[in-house]
């Protein structure tokens, strides 16, 4: 699915949802969209994107704040620290999963300070050398008699399973299939 497509179909839903009876409609203020990286970057670069289309399409502003630090640990942090209200929005990207996994202690929870909205976008991870150096493929796919198990993994929330996640693995040579995985922090 497309951003465009899925930026629709999150305003769609916004705006089939509407206000419950004596309540004005949301936005009512301003909501600011935390970004954990320094401006420029790609989670950036969406942030802006999306927070440009949705001032427009709500009539309301949506402003980005970017908090760089700590592989994006304080600008997460800050996140979870505000009120549940709706009107702080953050920007994750794979640091958000990843964190957890890389530090002994992160501010925040993954699993409980969050609630995920949709996916916006996905980025590539290519693996390249110089051309000076003789390799050609890597070892997984280079040998065909031995097909890739699970090439990628997207983590994602399991209600009442607080550090299981299941994830969406696929491979060239295989159809996506759901498996579940033990998701252990270091220093827990």
């Amino acid at each position: 699915m497309s951003m465009i497509t899925r930026v629709a179909t999150l305003l769609i839903a916004l705006f089939a949802a509407g206000p419950a009876p004596g309540q004005t409609g949301y936005p009512a203020r301003p909501v600011r969209v935390v970004v954990p990286f320094a401006p420029g970057g790609p989670s950036d670069v969406i942030a802006r994107l999306l927070a440009q289309k949705f001032s427009e399409s709500l009539g309301q502003q949506f402003y980005v704040e970017n908090h760089a630090g700590g592989g994006g640990n304080l600008g997460t942090a800050l996140a979870a620290r505000t009120a549940p209200d709706g009107y702080t929005m953050l920007v994750a990207s794979s640091s958000f999963m990843i964190n957890p996994g890389l530090y002994a202690k992160i501010p925040y929870d993954p699993y409980t300070d969050f609630d995920p909205v949709t996916e916006i976008a996905t980025t590539p991870n290519v693996l390249v050398v110089h051309p000076s150096v003789a390799v050609k493929a890597s070892a997984s796919s280079s040998n065909s008699s031995a097909p890739t198990r699970a090439s990628t993994a997207t983590p994602i929330r399991a209600p009442g399973r607080p550090r299981t996640c299941p994830a969406r693995c696929s491979s060239s040579r295989s159809s996506s299939t759901w498996l579940r995985c033990r998701f252990r922090a270091v220093g827990r």
